[in-house]
């Protein structure tokens, strides 16, 4: 559970990673977590955006390559986690049911939506963290420093909010 609603976490093997974009050095993907509401009417994002808070918002957690994955060294550095956050948002235009079969984003999110608290599944292997990212103009985001948004809440995190969702279907989002 995270501070605003339910959430899901995606464990990550190793060879993923982040860097350029302003960051000071290579950063490991650790993980990446779904936080939503309850639905399209009650939006579940952690961020707003012009004061819009979406139904969900995916975060990819990095932390620095020079932590060597040493979680303590890391939380105790300003910078020694590097947090990518991306708007979902809800398609507005007439539902287009191929698109969205072969979005990875959709069978992700359809995969994580029939999971219970506290359980683990293995997720099939070939999904790309790109495949979550579909029509997300990568260069076009907002940075501060923070804090994690789940318990300890460590002031350790390089935030990067990309301006531009992630689009899926209002049934997608509604699934409970």
């Amino acid at each position: 559970m995270s501070l605003f609603g339910p959430a899901v976490r995606v464990t990550l093997a190793g060879g993923v990673e982040v860097s350029k974009g302003g960051l000071s050095e290579p950063y490991h993907s650790l993980q990446f977590q779904l936080h939503w509401g309850n639905g399209v009417y009650l939006p579940g994002s952690e961020h707003t955006l012009d004061g819009k808070r979406y139904p969900m918002e995916l975060h990819i957690v990095n932390m620095k390559a020079s932590h060597k994955e040493n979680t303590t060294s890391a939380v105790a550095d300003p910078t020694g986690l590097a947090a990518l956050g991306f708007f979902i948002d809800v398609l507005t235009i007439n539902y287009m049911p191929f698109i969205f079969e072969y979005s990875g984003t959709t069978l992700v999110i359809s995969h994580l939506i029939i999971i219970f608290i506290g359980a683990s599944v293995p997720m099939s292997p070939g999904i790309s963290l790109d495949d979550l990212l579909v029509g997300v103009d990568r260069t076009k985001y907002y940075r501060y420093l923070g804090s994690l948004t789940t318990p300890d809440c460590n002031e350790a995190v390089v935030w990067t909010v990309f301006k531009d969702p992630v689009k899926i279907s209002p049934h997608l989002v509604n699934k409970k």
